[in-house]
């Protein structure tokens, strides 16, 4: 009840504040369509092969060029914040992001479809660290990480709609009817975002020697390199990021029909959904039902298990047939569950590492530091996602794509049992 009473306090002080809780909702709003193109390659980028006859490899390195741009972005969007205000820097770069949605509407090859994810990720590099700075700029400390995970949900809200229900919308509309339509929200967006900047009366614009930009980036990287913890989070997040959007956003789709062709093709989408519903759902309850006697830092390592538990589980899933389980409802939701609970688990390590860097880290940085945590990870999605697409191709001639998959996924839960194995230890001496 304190926490809803909180929660309700804090939003009248927002609506008392000039467009303060409209602008956040409609940041909120526009991260949620930034996480449909994020995760929308694993329904959007399966057609594009097919159509221009790519190899795995190929198609890891086009889905991996959303992240070309986006990643460097994820360095500027804190200070490019401080300087010239959250609705203009976002609005602006919402001007590319539609055309890289327009150009991939009328996309006549892979290399055009590359070129579009490259202009997108550029565009909606900055929605996420812009959005996280703001709401640290206009809540109090207590009400933060409930406020970035309600934030956190609308946008994992988004990626849910990225595979079943998008699947739906391609298979009646066409990829190009879609992304024409896209194109026309991404623009209504960023007109929405300059009408708010002008409406806005209490901007958060320094201009002062101390907030340029460049500045601002050199003092956060220089506050991260002498903090251990810091740097353990940004690891943490290269690695677990990298493996969710890996399997979430490119191979789940494939790896399902790979293991059950017997069971219909439809429903391959909708495991990313519901993992996008765990998402969301895990970074609305976390912090509240968070057990207060642990410290960040402990819920943090449980969290970081939890989810290596759910990657072993995934591989264990995708192989229920061979093991023997013959019932296929069973099997169907077997899979579903589990990819629900990689999602909430996600969902919790996102939110608190989040939490350990606004504590962790100089109010004048926190967004900087998320954003090079997340360009981290960024870096290490364009990677994973090729390596796996190189992999893939290597291994396929030789046994079957379930296997394949099956050998790649477990080489990545083990890598990332040995990240969180490692970061377990240095968060509890470096606490």
């Amino acid at each position: 009840m304190l926490i809803i009473y909180s929660i309700s306090v804090e939003i009248v002080i927002m609506s008392e504040k000039s467009n303060t809780l409209l602008s956040i909702i409609t940041l909120s709003l526009i991260y949620a369509l930034s996480c449909i193109f994020k995760m929308s390659s694993n329904v959007v980028m399966p057609i594009f092969q097919e159509r221009f006859m790519l190899s795995s490899t190929f198609l890891g390195v086009i889905t991996g060029s959303y992240y070309y741009l986006y990643a460097p972005m994820q360095l500027f969007a804190g200070p490019l914040c401080h300087r010239w205000n959250t609705h203009r820097v976002v609005g602006t770069f919402l001007i590319a992001s539609a055309v890289g949605s327009l150009l991939t509407a009328v996309a006549t090859n892979g290399y055009m479809v590359g070129i579009g994810r490259t202009l997108i990720g550029l565009g909606v590099g900055p929605i996420y660290i812009s959005t996280i700075y703001y709401v640290f700029e206009k809540t109090s400390s207590k009400v933060y990480p409930i406020a970035i995970g309600a934030v956190m949900m609308i946008g994992n809200l988004g990626s849910a709609l990225s595979s079943g229900p998008l699947k739906k919308i391609i298979d009646v509309q066409g990829t190009a009817s879609t992304f024409y339509g896209i194109t026309v929200l991404l623009l209504l967006g960023s007109v929405v975002l300059f009408i708010l900047d002008a409406l806005d009366k209490n901007k958060i614009v320094n201009k002062s020697e101390n907030e340029r930009v460049l500045k601002n980036l050199k003092d956060a990287i220089i506050e991260m390199a002498h903090s251990p913890l810091l740097i353990l989070g940004a690891f943490m997040w290269l690695m677990f990021n990298a493996f969710q959007l890996t399997y979430q956003g490119l191979w789940s789709s494939k790896w399902f029909v790979a293991s059950y062709p017997n069971l219909p093709s439809a429903i391959a989408p909708w495991g990313a959904t519901i993992a996008s519903i765990g998402l969301a759902i895990s970074t609305l309850v976390t912090e509240p039902l968070r057990v207060k006697k642990h410290p960040v830092w402990m819920s943090t390592i449980i969290s970081e298990f939890l989810f290596v538990l759910m990657g072993f589980m995934i591989v264990l899933t995708h192989n229920l047939g061979v093991i023997g389980l013959k019932s296929t409802t069973l099997i169907i939701v077997i899979l579903l569950v589990c990819d629900y609970l990689m999602g909430h688990v996600m969902g919790a390590v996102c939110l608190m590492l989040t939490s350990l860097t606004s504590i962790r880290a100089k109010k004048e940085h926190n967004a900087t530091i998320m954003g090079i945590m997340n360009g981290c990870g960024s870096i290490a999605c364009l990677f994973f996602q090729f390596l796996t697409g190189r992999m893939y191709d290597a291994l396929s001639p030789r046994m079957s794509a379930n296997a394949s998959y099956t050998i790649i996924f477990t080489m990545m839960s083990t890598i990332v049992l040995v990240v969180a194995i490692g970061a377990s230890i240095t968060q509890k001496k470096g606490r």
